[in-house]
């Protein structure tokens, strides 16, 4: 259940407004990921992609975004058969980082690397 309950006092979940509008949450709900370890400028990430679909492998890019400058790292990489993903990429302190969905032609939320 990802929509609001029509009453207050009832289930928020704060992705999809009761009018069907997606809310800004929804991208990290669809998508989440967070930083889970690193040393110096090696970031291990760790994620997921959440639409029910994704019970199987499921294709994501990770883009970069450094200095004013966007690019990919490496090319494109597939969640295991459960929709999860643990990696590792170099990346400096303020940059910033996030998921592609080729699939849903679609990015999570940004990562700011600290």
């Amino acid at each position: 259940m990802v929509q609001d309950d029509p009453e207050p006092a009832g289930w928020q979940r704060r992705v999809p407004h009761l009018n069907g509008a997606l809310k800004p949450s929804f991208a990290a709900f669809r998508f989440p990921w967070c930083r889970c370890r690193g040393a110096a400028d090696l970031v291990g990430l760790w994620g997921a992609d959440c639409p029910a679909r994704a019970r199987a492998s499921s294709p994501y890019r990770v883009r970069l975004e450094e200095d004013d400058e966007a690019s990919w790292i490496g090319g494109t990489r597939w969640t295991d058969d459960n929709g999860f993903f643990s990696i590792s990429v170099t990346a400096l302190a303020g940059a910033r980082l996030r998921i592609w969905s080729p699939r849903d032609a679609a990015y999570g939320y940004e990562l700011i690397v600290r």
